[in-house]
C-alpha cells in the first residue's frame, strides 16, 4: 500500500512540474514535490466542474456538497476571504487574508514589487496531499489543517546586463518565525534569469508554525544575492527587507 501512494505521489507531482514542458526527469520526490507547489502558487489553474484534475489523468473528486458552496471557487482564484478551492492532491485551500498593497524595494539596480500576500487555510483530504506539502516544504509532518502563506511578486531587472536571481534569503514572521529555502519555505524566483531592462513575476509559500492558536500579522522579506548567469557575483541582495502586512 504504502509503495502505491508513493507511486500515486510521483506520478501526480512530475506532471504539475513548474517547467511544463512536457519531459521526464529523474527528479527526486522532493523536488518534484517543489516543482508542484509552485505550479499551484498563484492560486489559478482550470478545473473541470467535479474534480482537480491532472494532466496525466488523476484527479481528486472533490465532494458535491463542497461544489455546491457559494465560495467555491472554480478556477483557484481566491480574491475574498473564506473563498475556497482544492488543490491538484486533495487540499482544502481557503482564503483566510489577502492585501492587496503594493510594497516597493530597490536596490543596485534591481527592484523588487509584492503585488500581494494572502493567508491560506490548508486541509489536506487525502494522504498524497500531506507528503506533497511536507515535502514541498520540508517539514517531516503536517497536522491535518495548516496555514501557509502566499506572496505574488515581481523584479525587474534595470541593470543593462542579464542577471541570475538566488532566491529570497530568508522571510520572518512576526512572531519571530525563521523561514529559508531549505526550511519551510520555497520561492519560484531561485534560479530565474532576467534580461536587462525585463520583468518577471514570481511567487513564494511558506509555512506558519500554529497560526491557528497564535496568528503573525506580517512578515519581512530579505531577498539574496545577485549573479551572472555564469553564476559569478555581481551584487549583493538589498540590506533592507521589504515588510508585508496580513
Amino acid at each position: 500500500m504504502k509503495r502505491k501512494l508513493w507511486l500515486i505521489s510521483s506520478a501526480l507531482i512530475l506532471s504539475l512540474s513548474v517547467s511544463a514542458c512536457g519531459s521526464h526527469t529523474h527528479k527526486s520526490t522532493s523536488q518534484k514535490a517543489k516543482s508542484a507547489l509552485q505550479a499551484n502558487m498563484s492560486n489559478k489553474y482550470n478545473s473541470p466542474k467535479n474534480s482537480a484534475k491532472e494532466s496525466n489523468g488523476y484527479s481528486f473528486k472533490i465532494p458535491k456538497n463542497q461544489l455546491d458552496s457559494r465560495n467555491f471557487v472554480k478556477n483557484g482564484d481566491l480574491t475574498k476571504p473564506s473563498q475556497f478551492t482544492y488543490d491538484h492532491f486533495g487540499t482544502e485551500q481557503r482564503l483566510a487574508k489577502v492585501n492587496y498593497s503594493h510594497q516597493m524595494l530597490t536596490s543596485n539596480g534591481i527592484r523588487y514589487e509584492v503585488l500581494r500576500a494572502k493567508v491560506i487555510k490548508n486541509t489536506a483530504t487525502t494522504a498524497v496531499a500531506k507528503e506533497a506539502a511536507k515535502q514541498a516544504l520540508n517539514l517531516s509532518s503536517v497536522p491535518d489543517t495548516y496555514y501557509t502563506f502566499l506572496v505574488n511578486y515581481r523584479v525587474a531587472n534595470l541593470r543593462n546586463s542579464s542577471i541570475a536571481l538566488n532566491g529570497v534569503k530568508q522571510v520572518k514572521t512576526s512572531n519571530g518565525q525563521t523561514l529559508s529555502i531549505s526550511n519551510q519555505l520555497n520561492d519560484s524566483s531561485a534560479g530565474a534569469r532576467i534580461s536587462s531592462d525585463s520583468t518577471q513575476e514570481f511567487s513564494m509559500v511558506g509555512y506558519l508554525y500554529d497560526y491557528s492558536q497564535h496568528p503573525s500579522d506580517s512578515i519581512s522579506i530579505l531577498f539574496g544575492n545577485i549573479y551572472t548567469p555564469n553564476g559569478s557575483k555581481v551584487a549583493n541582495g538589498p540590506s533592507e527587507s521589504l515588510n508585508i502586512q496580513f
